[in-house]
């Protein structure tokens, strides 16, 4: 995991393709982010229901109570984390990786 500027870390987002995983704050981001390694929709996160059914149309082998996720990156001010990188893996009932996304969030 490494800390870039807000700058750096929207580069990076950019650079790995991610999926622009919402919200304004950290604590919002870890709440969709939970909901997501889980395949379920959080009511509150909007475009979280698109992103879950691609997944499970793109991947029906995907378990949702079998995922993890890594921190890639963040970025912190003044006022604390202002942004982060992660990529979620997916398995199958077998414990093998089916697929992995990047999300991210940042501060406005």
């Amino acid at each position: 995991m490494k800390r870039l500027t807000r700058k750096a870390l929207r580069q990076e987002a950019e650079r790995l393709g991610v999926t622009n995983l919402l919200s304004g704050d950290i604590y919002h981001y870890e709440n969709d982010l939970y909901y997501l390694t889980h395949m379920e929709c959080n009511p509150l996160a909007e475009g979280m229901e698109s992103t879950i059914g691609m997944l499970r149309i793109a991947y029906p082998s995907i378990d949702g109570s079998k995922s993890y996720h890594d921190q890639l990156a963040f970025s912190a001010g003044a006022f604390g984390n202002n942004g982060r990188i992660d990529e979620i893996h997916f398995l199958d009932s077998d414990y093998n990786e089916v697929h992995s996304i990047f999300v991210y969030y940042t501060t406005k």
